[in-house]
């Protein structure tokens, strides 16, 4: 499936300062992502926000006063270990502060369409799964739906009955990269906009 997308610049003020922000839509069928793009005391800035959340407004206020409270350089840093958060979050299920990967993917045709499924086992056995009748085999996006809604399925059935997803799936190296940049950040970064950043990662 093509993907298209479509921008709107806008002039957001920060304290003394008016800020050139494009808002940029990506859209993928009947699915989106929205990002913000501006540049701030020389940090070039590309972000994911949901338009559901929170407004751009408020999406460029939150980056900026992290800028101003934790300086330069360990912004970057900062997001350089969300990218690397990011390429996780894209390709497992992270529950617990623990990575799981390899899990069960299948794509059966049904007629000129194909349904993509995904499923794990849960550690008392149970099976969660999420599918979609996607019309196009390139439709990625659609693809990263199923994986979302299947994240979220297991994080809901850990929080209820306190299972986890079978440790044959467990990813040992990626464990310890989610463990060390989340450890990193609970002592540099402020609480606030750890869990601001850390909800955008389920839209990846």
């Amino acid at each position: 499936m093509r993907q298209q997308h479509r921008y709107v610049n806008m002039d957001v003020q920060y304290n003394d300062q008016i800020l050139d922000v494009s808002i940029v839509f990506y859209m993928y069928g009947k699915l989106s992502k929205s990002y913000i793009r501006f540049r701030y005391k020389k940090v070039d800035i590309f972000e994911l926000y949901d338009s559901k959340e929170e407004n751009y407004q408020q999406a460029v206020k939150t980056i900026c006063e992290l800028i101003d409270t934790i300086g330069v350089e360990t912004y970057r840093k900062f997001d350089r270990s969300m990218g690397e958060l990011k390429r996780i979050y894209s390709r497992r299920i992270i529950v617990d502060n623990k990575v799981y990967a390899n899990f069960y993917e299948s794509e059966l045709s049904v007629g000129e369409r194909f349904m993509y499924s995904r499923e794990i086992m849960m550690n008392d056995g149970n099976q969660l799964e999420d599918h979609l009748l996607i019309e196009d085999r390139e439709d990625v996006e659609s693809k990263q739906q199923v994986l979302r809604n299947l994240r979220r399925k297991v994080k809901n059935y850990f929080e209820e009955v306190e299972v986890l997803p079978h440790p044959q799936y467990l990813n040992t190296k990626y464990s310890l990269v989610y463990q060390d940049i989340t450890d990193w950040m609970e002592q540099n970064i402020p609480t606030y906009y750890i869990q601001r950043f850390m909800n955008a990662l389920e839209a990846v």
